[in-house]
């Protein structure tokens, strides 16, 4: 009976152990209940039994609300299947499910779901993690970054290990498919199957550098691209974000390029006539094979650094000046006949044809020229042959020969005289005015269309030695002058086309177009000058109303560019007028980001409704208006900030001073908010210049700490350097960091063409 009371005694405790302990662990549960941002609900059999303040809050109840409550009325359906299904094994199990609160709003939320032991029997456990703040921010930064994508010209992928999640428009018009039929395609399907290796090679490397490779659109086809990738969290996974640009117009003008140098040079070496190229003043910078066979040159040691003048008798000197200088004019040149020395003094006939053309991208002049003497002799040669063989059988048949030449000149002559009425009938049916005049541009032949002109224009009838640019029909001296430069030049060789306005005896404006030729004597000299002209009035008339319409349309472009500039400022607006309303510091800073990316591109589109060339922007005058409002925007009172520029006159055309205005737009953003934490004098340098072959370097440098050490600026979680790297590889330039004295950006790309 002892023993027994003594066990009861134990017992009893053990007993009272044991509720000490659920005391204290119960005031442990509150506790960590006030103290912990996690929200903790315990539940049995779905009905919840205890929940922590946080929890409480968090779901928008008060006090013991909460308890009794079923699991379901507080997840939603779908979330409450995949959570009961992850309950039906053991351990502690993580998912994203949908809340909804007490007043019937849904929040996202992390839950990590188990069953423990409470109070000595197994309950279910639910650890819940607000997300939905994290959630709304990789909405907006995917959403900002679908919008850029669309906005590009280049084609967009994303893919997920090789899998494609998302595209942009341009994507599907480079491979013909639609953007459902693109999703959930292999990438490395698109490229042709010799290239496929090549590009999964680039992907498993991570490379970031642009890499070409041929893809295959859905018809078939074949194109050749330039690749650009990286990769970037995208809804929370690490993608692969593909840029692609079709540069097969490219490939095939490089493959014609080269084919048609390699044909250039071979025609110039296997060209029977002699070629030679020409510096400005004259120094010979190549000479062919023929060029050395027919002035006897054995090397090119022979010619170096030696002029035209070498191989030319003094007599032809001021010849060849003249038609340098007409040349240099612009003039077309007709080949001459001259006499040049060989290497051994021998003298030989030549005649020449002088060409400007461009040489290793300088101006210089290529000299076609051939032998007369051997083409002569050649031709002489071919003479006394046939006369040789013909000779016995004009000796024997001379009497019917005589009969049948006279024949035949008989027979010549009258179609000569039937071809001359026939072209005299064509000239004088004309509609065109015809002359030709002499050296003293007195007319020697005209057709009857051009006398009448003549008479209607100037109240008299030309004759035939009648000067044209004297006497009745002389006009203003200006006018002389430059119809008498123009007959000049035709009787040196060269041939005239032009348009020239005049005013006619009842003050009418009136517009004619030229033709000028030179007439050759038998001895190959310009004897006579043959001229053509018709009225285009009609057609200047024309091309004014052309011009007028293009005014008008450059007026309509403007409008254009200042609607888009203030519709870009409303939405300015209304992201500074959206921020007085919120409270969030962060929220705040992020308005201000984009108000100001916002304003970069509105200065743009300011600055080319105010210039006259809607082609090309004036760069550094943009530049310095956009500083200055980041300045204003970021520039705290009390710091002591100076900012050094250097910026050239650079011209962009609008493709390429967008994206080099948001990059300088993010650079100067950053080093003004965080370069000059701490107190005294801070610089701020901005340089831009251009080199001869059109490449622009951007320098932005501060003087403040630099990036921290272990952050890597191709491959950060910031929005403004992502969207840095983008904007430079749409540029196709290259980004260098110098982070040891602050933080130093160099940009480097070529300049596209402005026109």
């Amino acid at each position: 009976m002892l023993a027994r009371n003594k066990t009861e005694e134990e017992l009893h405790k053990e007993i009272a152990r044991l509720q000490t302990r659920l005391a204290k662990a119960e005031e442990c549960f509150n506790v960590f209940s006030d103290i912990s941002s996690e929200g903790i609900i315990i539940h049995e059999n779905e009905n919840i039994i205890e929940a922590t303040k946080a929890a409480v809050i968090m779901l928008g109840y008060e006090g013991s609300e909460l308890i009794g409550k079923k699991i379901s009325d507080i997840i939603d359906n779908t979330s409450f299947v995949e959570l009961a299904k992850k309950m039906e094994s053991k351990g502690m199990h993580n998912l994203e499910a949908s809340v909804k609160t007490k007043s019937g709003s849904h929040r996202i939320c992390f839950m990590r779901a188990g069953t423990i032991n409470y109070k000595g029997f197994p309950a279910g456990m639910l650890v819940i993690n607000d997300i939905s703040a994290r959630k709304d921010t990789e909405k907006e930064i995917n959403e900002r970054f679908r919008k850029l994508s669309e906005a590009s010209f280049e084609a967009i992928m994303i893919h997920e290990n090789g899998k494609i999640i998302d595209v942009n428009e341009a994507c599907t018009k480079l491979f013909g498919y639609t953007r459902e039929e693109l999703i959930n395609k292999i990438a490395f399907d698109m490229a042709v199957e010799e290239d496929r290796e090549f590009v999964k090679q680039q992907v498993q490397e991570k490379n970031e550098l642009p890499y070409e490779a041929r893809g295959r659109r859905k018809d078939g086809s074949v194109f050749s691209g330039e690749l650009n990738a990286k990769e970037i969290i995208y809804n929370g996974k690490t993608v692969r974000v593909v840029a692609i640009r079709d540069i097969s117009d490219r490939k095939l003008y490089e493959a014609q390029l080269r084919q048609v140098n390699e044909d250039y040079e071979n025609l110039i070496r296997q060209s029977p006539d002699g070629i030679f190229i020409l510096d400005e003043k004259g120094k010979i910078l190549f000479a062919n094979p023929s060029a050395h066979h027919i002035l006897g040159i054995r090397s090119q040691d022979e010619i170096r650094g030696k002029s035209t003048f070498n191989f030319v008798l003094p007599q032809y000197h001021e010849q060849i000046r003249e038609r340098a200088v007409l040349l240099r004019e612009g003039y077309s040149l007709p080949f001459m006949s001259m006499e040049a020395v060989r290497i051994d003094g021998s003298v030989v006939k030549i005649e020449y044809k002088p060409i400007m053309i461009d040489y290793h991208g300088k101006k210089a002049v290529l000299v076609v020229y051939h032998d007369i003497d051997y083409q002569e002799e050649l031709t002489r040669e071919k003479m006394r042959s046939k006369i040789a063989e013909e000779t016995n059988s004009i000796l024997k048949n001379e009497i019917e020969d005589r009969k049948i030449v006279e024949a035949k000149l008989s027979k010549s002559e009258k179609q000569y005289k039937i071809q001359s009425a026939k072209l005299n009938s064509i000239i004088e049916s004309s509609s065109h005015l015809v002359w030709t005049v002499d050296k003293t541009i007195a007319l020697t032949s005209f057709n009857t269309n051009f006398a009448d002109w003549m008479e209607n224009a100037y109240g008299s009838r030309p004759e035939i030695k009648t000067v044209i640019n004297a006497g009745k029909f002389a006009n203003t001296k200006e006018h002389n002058d430059f119809r008498n430069k123009k007959y000049k030049a035709v009787f040196a060789g060269s041939p005239q086309h032009f348009e020239i306005k005049l005013n006619n005896r009842n003050e009418n404006t009136v517009w004619l177009e030229i033709y000028l030729n030179p007439i050759y004597d038998e001895n190959g000299v310009v004897k006579e000058v043959s001229g053509i002209a018709h009225d285009i009035t009609e057609k200047k008339e024309a091309e004014e109303k052309i011009k007028q319409s293009l005014t008008e349309k450059e007026v309509l472009l403007k409008e254009v560019h200042h609607r888009v500039k203030n519709n870009l400022q409303v939405i300015s607006s209304i992201l500074n007028l959206q921020s007085s309303y919120i409270a969030d510091k962060k929220v705040i800073e992020l308005l201000k980001e984009s108000q100001n990316r916002i304003k970069s591109m509105s200065f743009i589109h300011e600055s080319l409704y105010q210039s006259k060339d809607f082609s090309s922007v004036k760069f550094s005058g943009y530049i310095q208006h956009l500083v200055n409002n980041l300045l204003l925007s970021y520039k705290p009172k009390e710091k002591n900030i100076s900012l050094i520029q250097k910026i050239d006159n650079v011209f962009l055309n609008l493709d390429q001073a967008i994206p080099c205005g948001l990059i300088i737009n993010e650079l100067v953003s950053n080093a003004l908010k965080y370069a000059f934490k701490k107190r005294g004098k801070g610089e701020l340098c901005i340089s831009i210049a251009e080199d001869k072959k059109d490449n622009v370097k951007i320098t932005i440098a501060d003087n403040g700490p630099g990036l921290p050490k272990g952050v890597n600026y191709r491959n950060t979680q910031s929005l403004g350097l992502q969207l840095v790297m983008v904007l430079v590889s749409q540029l196709r330039g290259v980004i260098q960091l110098n982070n040891k004295k602050g933080a130093k950006y160099i940009i480097t790309f070529n300049k596209q063409n402005v026109n």
